[in-house]
């Protein structure tokens, strides 16, 4: 495990930059101080080897990174890759309790016919779920793909439909299906980048079953079958997934390989035989295994900073990403990864769990390798305005208590039909009712107004008070920093003409993240 030390500016920085009129959400980068990686010093990295086939894709599962590929979205027939999705509907259906690994199920006369190859089901003879998923895997049973399809969906057609709108969700952009086999259909296709997305996802989504995926036989009906990916008796690295094939799609095989802690998916396509497509998938996996190194940088739901949250009920919020995040480098480059994490601040409560905060972006010499969004770990409701002063009494006492309350004064007495105004007044974090206190209006009303120290925060200030009070000016303007020099303090005196104006100014400072306390 690596774990990186995560700085990021703190929103009183002076490289901040605060719009007058708006607070809005800024990107605020950092560098990001990546550990010592030690890997051999082996910065070589030959080209791609020649592979003999129409298409293919090498990726690392962990980073995500494309290692090696040729003509990635150029629209391939998958033949029975196409099982790929079969089992992952399949598998979605069990975590949903729609189907049960002892549940039967009984084949039907379209699925029996069903040409290519099959696992031989018996139409008088029910089979558990379990069977027909290792059918459909090891045998690539097109009885099988059809009998689990109709009971999950109904029919093949509709479960096409199904296949179709999962693979959208998965990302895989360049794919339709029409069936659960992959027999020939010319509205039938898919890219290798997509057949290398969904096969990742079976990996990652669907853990407890991918092991069947490295059996080399099955029995069924007394009829053992092995499985068609050579690699898994050639290579005991390889432990997985599927071949496919027809006339018209040649010979295919999606094969994964996990070696020293790593794991590289190939997809190969449209090679002259099953020999040539392991031989081809072989290749691809060794070169990505063999010159490649795949450090993990931050560890999933460990908090890795914090950003300041304002208007919640805590103070700040925990930082870090939904899973692992891996980079994948040329071996011995590890220590030259540079990462950087823009922010979007200020983040304002209320804050979900999993929000995205901000991005993540690893690069090695000055070119990006990995993007991750940057996620909120913890939610933070929204707090009330009592609240909001008590995240900050530990801080501000001290401060607060050094400007005295002043209340508006008028030389002669208040007229009887002056109006009433009653608001709250805040010295600290102690909350008072200002009552029966009689304001002749229009008159010179002076506001306190306290918050951390930055090179915009008077002109702010006066920018929302002038949404209220359009005739304030920089003359009507005191300040004065404290003597830590962490907090500003501004007293704007206004010409108050209504209670209610007086209110609306208060509750556009209260709620504005760069002021702290008013009284």
């Amino acid at each position: 495990m690596y774990n990186i030390g995560l700085l990021y500016c703190d929103p009183t920085s002076k490289t901040h930059v605060y719009t007058m009129k708006t607070f809005t959400s800024m990107l605020v980068a950092a560098a990001i101080a990546l550990p010592s990686l030690s890997f051999a010093n082996t910065a070589f990295v030959p080209p791609v080897p020649e592979i003999a086939g129409k298409a293919y894709y090498l990726v690392d599962f962990y980073s995500g990174q494309i290692l090696a590929a040729r003509d990635p979205d150029s629209r391939v027939e998958p033949a029975s890759l196409t099982k790929l999705m079969t089992a992952y509907l399949t598998f979605k259906a069990l975590k949903e309790k729609r189907l049960s690994l002892d549940q039967t199920l009984t084949v039907s006369a379209k699925g029996w016919k069903t040409e290519g190859s099959r696992m031989f089901l018996d139409p008088k003879t029910p089979t558990k779920v379990e069977d027909l998923i290792k059918g459909m895997i090891v045998q690539s049973g097109n009885d099988a793909c059809v009998t689990l399809a109709e009971a999950i969906a109904g029919s093949e057609e509709v479960f096409g439909q199904m296949m179709t709108q999962q693979a959208q969700k998965l990302g895989m952009k360049g794919t339709q299906f029409k069936n659960a086999t992959g027999l020939p259909d010319p509205n039938h296709y898919t890219t290798v980048r997509d057949l290398g997305i969904l096969a990742a996802a079976i990996i990652r989504d669907f853990p407890e079953y991918y092991p069947i995926y490295s059996m080399k036989s099955f029995t069924y009906n007394n009829i053992t079958q092995p499985n068609r990916n050579l690699l898994l008796y050639r290579d005991p690295n390889v432990d997985g997934m599927k071949t496919g094939h027809t006339e018209s799609a040649g010979f295919n095989l999606i094969a994964s390989s996990h070696r020293d802690g790593r794991r590289v998916l190939s997809v190969v396509v449209g090679t002259e035989s099953a020999e040539a497509r392991a031989v081809e998938s072989s290749k691809l996996l060794n070169y990505g295994l063999q010159f490649f190194d795949t450090p993990k940088l931050y560890a999933a739901a460990k908090p890795v900073s914090e950003l300041p949250v304002y208007k919640g009920n805590a103070k700040s919020v925990a930082i870090g990403f939904s899973s692992d995040v891996y980079a994948t480098v040329p071996k011995g480059q590890a220590a030259r990864l540079k990462a950087d994490l823009t922010t979007n601040q200020p983040v304002i409560a209320p804050v979900k769990a999993g929000q995205v905060v901000g991005k993540l972006v690893v690069s090695l010499d000055g070119k990006p390798v990995n993007e991750r969004p940057v996620v909120a770990l913890k939610a933070v409701d929204e707090g009330n305005f009592f609240s909001f002063l008590g995240q900050h009494q530990a801080d501000a006492w001290q401060e607060i208590t050094r400007f005295p309350r002043r209340r508006c004064r008028q030389d002669k007495p208040a007229r009887t039909d002056a109006q009433p105004w009653s608001g709250f007044v805040v010295v600290g974090v102690k909350v008072m009712t200002e009552r029966q206190e009689l304001l002749q209006f229009p008159c010179r009303f002076p506001l306190k107004i306290m918050g951390e120290q930055h090179e915009s925060f008077q002109m702010t200030i006066i920018e929302v008070v002038r949404t209220h009070a359009p005739d304030v000016s920089e003359r009507d303007v005191q300040s004065r920093d404290s003597s830590s020099g962490k907090y500003a303090s501004l007293t704007v005196t206004v010409t108050a003409t209504s209670r209610e104006q007086l209110d609306n100014i208060y509750r556009s400072l209260t709620s504005h993240p760069m002021v702290k306390v008013v009284f």
